[in-house]
């Protein structure tokens, strides 16, 4: 059984919360502004893009389109002169 309850700021905009059975709760506004931190203990799945004025850190490795920034290596044929793409 789901419950949800609504909160109204003008006729254009409707925001809802809505709890699930299994406990889960969804969100649904435009935009959400959080002033403050945000902690999460657990995973993030995003289906958008990403921008951040800050720096963004991985503390075990990050990875980009299957590629390690930790592990990946570059051919040597170049010698450095352009930079190989990382393979």
């Amino acid at each position: 059984e789901l419950t949800s309850f609504f909160i109204s700021s003008s006729a254009d905009n409707v925001f809802s919360f809505t709890v699930g059975s299994d406990n889960t709760l969804m969100v649904n506004t435009p935009t959400m502004t959080l002033n403050g931190n945000l902690v999460v203990n657990g995973n993030i799945t995003q289906t958008g893009d990403l921008t951040s004025s800050g720096t963004i850190t991985g503390s075990t490795d990050v990875v980009g389109g299957g590629k390690s920034l930790k592990d990946h290596k570059h051919t040597s044929a170049n010698a450095g002169s352009p930079t190989s793409a990382p393979i």
